[in-house]
């Protein structure tokens, strides 16, 4: 159930989902790039490439992702096997965090629905209260 909020409110939404967008593939742009290069993939090294905080990315989605990178056996020169086993890995985490994030937003949107039908009931029941 869509909501008629102010358009200056909508407009905000839509600016910080298109942030978090640009933010998100500057992030997978960093790892992919220092792991192309051969260089340890580190919360510091992600942070650099990607221009966000260690702190940032300490609290984001990709936390588990630069810690299994940080940890995994280092891939022998002449191995790409292993690569491109690990790409197609990738590819599929990257379809099933598309989909988790698009319903994120919309679960989102729920809430925030929910939240003002809510103020609704409670503002009805209050009048009712004050009427009597």
């Amino acid at each position: 159930m869509a909501t008629t909020d102010h358009p200056g409110t909508q407009a905000l939404q839509r600016h910080r989902e298109q942030r978090s967008v640009q933010t998100a593939s500057r992030v997978e742009a960093a790892m992919r790039t220092l792991d192309a290069q051969g260089d340890q993939i580190t919360f510091a090294s992600v942070a650099r490439e990607a221009g966000v905080s260690r702190q940032w990315l300490y609290t984001s989605r990709y936390r588990d992702e630069i810690d299994r990178l940080r940890t995994r056996p280092a891939v022998l020169p002449g191995n790409r096997h292993s690569r491109a086993k690990e790409a197609a890995t990738d590819a599929s985490l990257r379809s099933r965090l598309a989909a988790l994030q698009k319903r994120n937003t919309e679960l989102r949107q729920e809430a925030v629905d929910l939240r003002h039908q809510l103020e609704r009931a409670l503002g009805l029941i209050r009048q009712h209260h004050l009427d009597y």
